[in-house]
């Protein structure tokens, strides 16, 4: 071939391969990644997940109500761009209790990665679940998370110890779904204090926080309750339900710093080794903290000391739980229905005589070592019978009581408000040996009623060496009125030598009036044997006018002397007077004694349903405060006594004082008070 072909045959294959490539160039490759549209089902239902402003984060909120292993297998649904993968792909199940994470690749290589997270439900909290700070010491500081006021607050370290507060490393966990700033684990200077913005889960509300050492300085006892059946059986139970906390039962003097607890009237199983317990209710300063701890048991027969520490870790105060000196508990009770199954004659006072105890308006005596029935009765021969009507009398005593020496003396119902011709006291020298006229007293003059005397009647000191006979006055017939009622008169007779002086009554005028439900029930009680006062006057419930004009009265205990009486608060009152006119609250007795040189007074007050004996002490400015007292309640099957009557008496046996106390037909209890 020529040279001149070949160089034409050249020239027309590189002409011709130029002019192909010209036409149909290689289209270039996509870098679009883009993942949208997800939806993730689970449990039938369906979320929308929504992209973030990172452009790279889909969150989705799943409902706090829906079991999580739903999630462990939920199925995704999404869009990728055109011409990219994905991996993993949409539609195959994943496990979205965690993040997912998808690689999105282009065309052209390149790759984007998505994560899919979890947000639990929705929720607007910012608040803290607990605050914890680590100081290079065995244990953490716990803060005190106060909700209200945004401050968390922990208790100040030792001086030693505060340059660890320089690099100190907190701990906490927040409301779901929320976010901190700083975050947790992220060292901080906690000498002053810290401020952390804490973000809902919902990524709009917002809550600052402040972080700082305690500056509470509280350190006070709030609230303190003694359980002393923690070691019985769980489901003991006993009259009165003395097991409840009494708010009644304490006295915290935050000025003194003590607590002072009252002891109710005790079962019998108790000793004082039962005394050994820890509190059951506590209540201190918040934040402060306590030693010894509360769960370690302490005797509180004796004075327990406890010491608080404010929140503030600087301020300190010692607290005295002081021993209860005494207690009363309950020796033995006795349904006196067995000795009364019909209600005979309403009694309505008890008295001891020797080894037994006297129930008025019966014959019946009760062994008083344990309240059962004794064999022999009651000795009533020679009281007065009616005499061509001038004495109104029943075979048994109406009334009985014990002198202070333990003597019985009683009457009988001649001696009370009735047209009758004298006020006769008898004293019995044993429960069967035939009783004595003590006191007879004319009522009446030329034939007309000048005095009528009360139901009740007070006897003080020896009646066979030296005493007093106290009786209320109900009319004042020599002036033609019923003025004594305003005054609330009382006739008091001396003994000395066990002779009455019959003719020289005195007349003491307590200013506490006395109206037609308590007229004859007003007891007025001496602290010694000169009359002359201070006295305690008990009265029953009270009633001044008729119909719609009745005005009723409370019962009271009141204390003092003429011009200056003042009731004595305590839990006596047990409710207001009724419709029927009696009332349905009574005050029945109270006895003053001595006891490891204590000034006590000893008081019963009862109504239709319920009784309460209770023991205080007379303090030097003559003040009360309460030792024990306990409800004791009548059953509702016994028909009770239509005055609402009831007593007691009481005796001293060696380092003891046995009350014996009387619920009108519905039993009676022996208490005993003894020293620890």
């Amino acid at each position: 071939m020529s040279t001149a072909l070949a160089l034409f045959l050249a020239l027309f294959v590189t002409l011709n391969f130029s002019s192909c490539s010209d036409d149909d160039p290689e289209p270039p490759k996509s870098s679009e990644k883009v993942m949208s549209d997800l939806t993730i089902s689970a449990g039938g239902q369906t979320f929308n997940a929504t992209l973030q402003g990172d452009q790279k984060t889909f969150n989705f909120l799943y409902p706090l109500n829906l079991s999580q292993d739903l999630l462990k297998t939920a199925t995704p649904v999404f869009k990728i761009s055109a011409g990219a993968t994905v991996s993993p792909a949409s539609g195959q199940s994943q496990d979205f209790t965690k993040d997912v994470n998808y690689t999105v690749t282009a065309e052209d290589g390149s790759t984007a990665v998505y994560t899919v997270h979890k947000l639990d439900g929705t929720s607007s909290e910012t608040g803290f679940e607990r605050f914890s700070l680590y100081i290079g010491t065995p244990e953490d500081l716990v803060g005190t998370i106060d909700d209200l006021n945004s401050t968390i607050y922990f208790t100040r370290p030792p001086e030693e110890l505060q340059e660890n507060l320089l690099e100190a490393v907190p701990t906490f966990t927040l409301s779901l779904g929320a976010t901190a700033s700083p975050a947790s684990g992220v060292k901080q200077d906690f000498t002053g204090p810290v401020q952390y913005v804490v973000t809902a889960h919902d990524g709009i509300t917002k809550r600052t926080w402040t972080v700082m050492q305690s500056n509470r300085t509280g350190a006070e006892i709030e609230r303190f309750f003694l359980d002393i059946y923690k070691d019985a059986q769980s489901t003991y139970e006993w009259r009165g339900d003395v097991q409840m906390e009494d708010p009644d039962a304490v006295i915290i003097d935050k000025e003194a710093r003590t607590v002072t607890y009252i002891l109710p009237v005790l079962p019998d199983w108790f000793t004082p080794s039962k005394m050994t317990v820890f509190p059951a209710v506590i209540q201190i300063s918040a934040g402060a903290t306590v030693s010894p701890n509360w769960d370690v048991p302490q005797d509180f027969s004796k004075d327990v000391v406890y010491t608080i520490t404010a929140e503030d870790g600087k301020t300190q105060k010692a607290w005295t739980v002081k021993a209860a000196k005494h207690y009363t508990k309950e020796k033995w009770y006795v349904d006196y229905r067995a000795y009364n199954p019909a209600g005979d004659q309403n009694p309505n006072s008890i008295a001891l005589s020797g080894n037994y105890l006297n129930v008025s308006r019966t014959t019946y005596l009760i062994n008083k070592s344990d309240g059962t029935v004794a064999g022999a009765t009651l000795n009533n021969s020679g009281l007065l019978e009616a005499d061509g009507g001038n004495f109104i009398s029943q075979s048994v005593p109406f009334y009985v009581t014990n002198d202070e020496a333990g003597n019985m003396v009683g009457t009988s119902l001649h001696n009370a408000a009735w047209n009758v011709d004298a006020f006769v006291i008898y004293k019995w020298s044993s429960a069967t040996s035939a009783p004595e006229i003590l006191l007879n007293y004319p009522t009446k003059v030329d034939g007309v009623q000048v005095t009528a005397f009360g139901r009740k009647v007070q006897v003080l000191g020896d009646i066979n060496g030296k005493g007093l006979i106290i009786a209320s006055n109900m009319i004042d017939g020599v002036s033609g009125n019923e003025g004594s009622k305003d005054q609330g008169e009382h006739y008091i007779w001396k003994i000395n030598g066990g002779v009455v002086d019959t003719n020289n009554p005195e007349k003491v005028k307590t200013n506490i009036r006395w109206d037609n439900s308590n007229y004859g029930y007003q007891l007025l009680t001496p602290l010694g044997l000169d009359p002359v006062g201070p006295w305690y006057v008990g009265t029953h419930a009270s009633q001044i006018g008729s119909g719609d004009e009745v005005v009723r009265f409370y019962p009271n205990l009141n204390f003092g002397s003429i011009g200056n009486m003042d009731p004595i608060p305590g839990p006596f009152d047990l409710g207001t007077a009724s419709a029927n006119g009696w009332g349905n609250a009574y005050w029945l007795y109270q006895k003053v004694f001595t006891y490891d040189g204590m000034n006590m007074i000893a008081t019963f007050t009862g109504s239709f349903a319920n009784y309460c004996f209770a023991l205080l002490e007379r303090k030097s400015d003559n003040s009360h405060v309460p030792i024990t007292t306990t409800d004791i309640e009548q059953d509702s099957n016994v028909t009770p006594n239509g005055n609402g009557t009831g007593g007691f008496t009481m005796e001293k046996v060696g380092n003891d004082v046995f009350f014996y106390v009387f619920p009108t037909n519905n039993a009676v209890a022996c208490y005993q008070l003894s020293k620890f």
